[in-house]
């Protein structure tokens, strides 16, 4: 009885290790080739192609011609930034000079708004170059004052303006409470104090009238 069960232990054996070798050495079944309905409906059709492509060309084209006018904004915005750096550098330099030579300086400097025609390219005069920044002046002294920017290393000009200079007598308020009107306006003496008007336009190339203007003040106390 022991060998018979021996014997049946060892042909059961046998037949597992023939099931794993069939499973090993049989060829795979062929796929079938028909598709699901649920594979048909995620393709894309012909018309939904095209439709796809027309949307797509319509964004590219909106995006060209948003591309010039930011590329504009941002020329504007460079150059605005160009003109309060040079106006504030200028505004600096004056003060300086009027500490150094108040009345020549205020001399220098027209009491009204310059209505006149510019310089000729000829006639600007160097006056002072800081960084990459010159300035100039006109013949008359200071009643325009060109500045220009440059990249030395590419030789180009990068920022170009006309400053047009006129002064003014510095105002304050008093008060008085025994006074009638209690505020009273007075004004410092030209040579005590000046306000300095600073009017910039650029790219000074062009006409002044088709120019960007921008008007920055300040006034300086001799010391």
């Amino acid at each position: 009885m022991k060998c018979f069960g021996k014997a049946n232990a060892l042909f059961a054996m046998l037949r597992g290790v023939r099931a794993v070798l069939y499973r090993t050495t049989s060829k795979p079944r062929a796929l079938s080739r028909t598709m699901s309905p649920g594979a048909r409906s995620s393709s894309f059709s012909l018309l939904e192609i095209i439709m796809a492509l027309a949307i797509l060309a319509i964004g590219m084209m909106i995006a060209l011609r948003l591309f010039p006018l930011g590329l504009e904004t941002s020329k504007d915005t460079v150059a605005k930034y160009n003109a309060s750096h040079s106006a504030d550098t200028l505004l600096h330099l004056f003060q300086l000079r009027l500490q150094s030579d108040w009345e020549t300086t205020r001399d220098k400097i027209p009491k009204d708004k310059p209505t006149t025609g510019e310089p000729s390219s000829s006639d600007w005069q160097l006056w002072t170059e800081q960084g990459n920044t010159t300035y100039y002046h006109g013949p008359d002294g200071f009643h325009y004052v060109k500045v220009v920017q440059h990249t030395p290393e590419a030789d180009t000009t990068d920022f170009s303006a006309i400053y047009r200079l006129w002064r003014e007598k510095v105002s304050y308020t008093v008060y008085d409470p025994d006074d009638s009107p209690k505020y009273e306006d007075r004004t410092f003496s030209t040579d005590k104090a000046l306000k300095i008007n600073l009017e910039i336009s650029w790219p000074h190339m062009i006409p002044y009238s088709q120019r960007d203007t921008a008007l920055y003040s300040f006034d300086v106390f001799r010391e």
